[in-house]
């Protein structure tokens, strides 16, 4: 079925001999990822070994689908093929751009000291700008935290993750990202989907993140911690953050999701409250 997709859709396709220097770069949610350059030119990239067997395929094509759409998004991570696909093995790896700066947790863990307002400003227009294009053409991130976030040159890159939208019977996320996850997710007896005001809810966890340059909670991924979010317990308001900045962050993390704003709204306010900062 992938290899069908890549045929269809015209992917452009790579040979491993192009590459060189790999480094792996670690695992994340669908495989091992590599750092690599190609033998002709600069540019760097990240070549992600993925599993194309038929339990996971139809969530890769679905994920794929929505990089293509945006690969020309400056704010999303690209996508430029795929490296030697065979139909026999049911691993390849997809060719993406690399980020120079790794995550946003990384990103902030050595660069936070030397950010200047305006440097974590224009961190959060980036990140509300790219989330409201995705809620313009109805889709879901579902899974917006500082590990799918990247950044490039001072340049915010958003990752996706195919398994969005899923029923909380499905819903498994690793206990890192609890504090980032819309507080319905984790009510009992609630059958509960991701929407776009789950999103909204980690925007604004993530806005307090790059206002503070800590994860929430001293990076506390306890179940204990979640009954505490589930009760309506959030993060404090860093000290001389703008009160826009602050208000905007705590209405995005509203146990209500009816409360929270629309993630067009929070980009425009975030831009005018930057204006008259």
């Amino acid at each position: 079925m992938f290899h069908e997709w890549v045929n269809e859709k015209n992917i452009k396709c790579f040979d491993i001999n192009e590459f060189h220097n790999d480094k792996e770069l670690g695992d994340g949610n669908l495989g091992k990822a590599y750092y690599a350059n190609k033998n002709s030119g600069t540019r760097s990239y990240m070549l992600k070994c993925v599993n194309t067997n038929d339990i996971i395929v139809k969530d890769l094509i679905k994920d794929l689908e929505t990089r293509r759409k945006f690969n020309a998004h400056i704010n999303v991570l690209k996508f430029y093929g795929v490296v030697n696909f065979e139909p026999e093995n049911e691993r390849c790896y997809l060719v993406m751009e690399y980020a120079d700066s790794g995550t946003l947790r990384q990103y902030l863990k050595a660069k936070f000291e030397g950010l200047t307002w305006e440097d974590k400003h224009h961190l959060a227009i980036q990140l509300v700008s790219v989330v409201s294009d995705l809620h313009d053409e109805e889709i879901v991130h579902g899974y917006l935290n500082p590990n799918t976030i990247l950044v490039h040159q001072n340049t915010v890159k958003l990752k996706f993750f195919n398994k969005v939208n899923k029923k909380i019977k499905e819903f498994q996320p690793d206990s890192s990202i609890f504090p980032y996850t819309d507080p319905k997710m984790f009510k009992v007896n609630v059958t509960s989907q991701l929407d776009k005001k789950s999103d909204v809810y980690s925007v604004g966890v993530l806005l307090w993140e790059i206002s503070s340059g800590k994860p929430p909670f001293g990076d506390d991924c306890s179940v204990e911690l979640v009954i505490q979010i589930i009760s309506g317990v959030r993060e404090e308001v860093i000290p001389n953050t703008p009160t826009y900045y602050s208000e905007l962050y705590t209405e995005c993390w509203d146990d209500e999701p009816d409360k929270r704003p629309s993630m067009s709204d929070v980009a425009k306010r975030i831009l005018m409250g930057g204006r008259q900062s």
